[in-house]
């Protein structure tokens, strides 16, 4: 049955009379911190921190500061100086968010990360067939072993594990904004190495996609491999 508009306006305790097309309502937003409640707003401030107590915020505001503290440990301990290599703070920051964090309405890795992970990987085979010889003479082609190509000392070089140490390493794997799909369980449960390594790639992009070939083959053959090797 259809309740008329006096009938509904009685029951929720509104009197339509009482309004004129002048008149609007207040509409107060409540902001929770917390598990999150249905229907309820979050506080952005309790969401927009990684596993690390690192806040975005904080980040945000270090940007074009010379003596930020998030910027110049990623630059020092690369390093990208030492290959003539310039990356802006936008570009970093972005490398170093995965598409969990904040819902995605942060630029995020994602892009960045395909274009490197291919780049990283073409130049992974030629340091490969090149730095491993074969004992028998007769396999090698121009002096280069192809059979290493697909084998399980070459895949090592790029895994997930192994990308996720060598970041770790470098103090880099506590600046990454990310999120845990579940907070009870560890950070290796989540997939912590997986987004670890991700960022790694994204910073491979980044460097190709402003700083050009040279420069990018240089930092990832005689820094990121030949670190990865030992």
């Amino acid at each position: 049955m259809m309740l008329s508009n006096q009938i509904r306006g009685s029951l929720f305790g509104i009197n339509k009379n009482c309004f004129t097309p002048r008149d609007t309502l207040r509409l107060i937003t409540y902001l929770h911190s917390g598990n999150r409640v249905r229907g309820i707003k979050r506080d952005p401030t309790s969401y927009m921190i990684n596993p690390y107590g690192l806040t975005y915020d904080k980040v945000q505001k270090e940007k074009g500061v010379s003596t930020s503290e998030f910027f110049s440990k990623i630059r020092n301990n690369l390093p990208l100086k030492k290959f003539d290599i310039s990356v802006d703070d936008n570009l970093l920051l972005q490398c170093f968010t995965h598409k969990s964090f904040a819902h995605g309405k942060v630029p995020y890795n994602e892009k960045l990360f395909i274009m490197g992970s291919h780049f990283l990987k073409i130049q992974a085979s030629v340091y490969s067939i090149k730095s491993n010889k074969a004992k028998d003479k007769d396999t090698l082609i121009n002096g280069m072993n192809f059979n290493t190509l697909g084998s399980t000392m070459s895949k090592q070089i790029l895994s997930e594990y192994k990308l996720a140490q060598f970041m770790e390493s470098l103090g880099l794997k506590e600046l990454i904004f990310w999120k845990k799909r579940n907070v009870n369980e560890n950070n290796d449960f989540n997939g912590e190495p997986k987004i670890v390594s991700s960022v790694l790639n994204s910073l491979v992009g980044a460097i190709l996609l402003t700083n050009g070939v040279e420069k990018t083959s240089s930092f990832v053959n005689d820094f990121l491999l030949k670190n990865e090797e030992s």
